[in-house]
């Protein structure tokens, strides 16, 4: 996770509306690529649509850590690119979601972690949830559980200061 050198020192909920929104740019990255299909039928990019995707995952459920006070540091070299390790933590500050969101985690976590789409890292033949309904299902987790909490964290911090 990419953090400027102030947002270290920054109260970590300030950092999570930079999070989310950067997961919200993500999201809408994935689509756009996923739009383009060879012959109308195939995905035309699998690894870069699904690196965007994890990332975005990635970053959402970082915001919603930060948001919970989690420190950006531990953001950055504990949890690092573990996606089931972050759902595990913001479950424990608790983020709830659908059962959907869980199975894309679970899906996609090994391949994020060990940057099989970052680097085209082959597995053999492996099917992976269609990138148009992974990015709905993360959209939906943004704003309807991370975005709002993120907000309310943000603002109660803003209101002590």
């Amino acid at each position: 996770m990419a953090h400027t050198d102030d947002e270290i020192d920054k109260p970590p909920q300030l950092v999570a509306p930079r999070l989310l929104r950067d997961a919200e740019d993500y999201v809408e990255s994935a689509r756009q690529l996923a739009a383009q299909r060879t012959g109308g039928i195939i995905l035309k990019w699998p690894s870069p649509t699904y690196q965007l995707l994890c990332h975005a995952i990635e970053l959402t459920l970082k915001a919603y850590l930060a948001a919970s006070g989690e420190p950006i540091t531990t953001l950055a070299n504990h949890i690092r690119h573990d996606l089931e390790l972050a759902l595990r933590r913001a479950q424990k500050h608790g983020f709830t979601c659908d059962a959907r969101f869980r199975e894309v985690v679970q899906s996609l976590a090994p391949y994020h972690l060990d940057h099989s789409f970052r680097y085209g890292k082959p597995h053999g033949y492996v099917t992976h949830p269609e990138p148009s309904e992974v990015a709905d299902i993360i959209a939906s987790t943004i704003t309807g559980v991370v975005e709002p909490y993120v907000r309310r964290q943000h603002d109660e911090i803003n209101q002590r200061r």
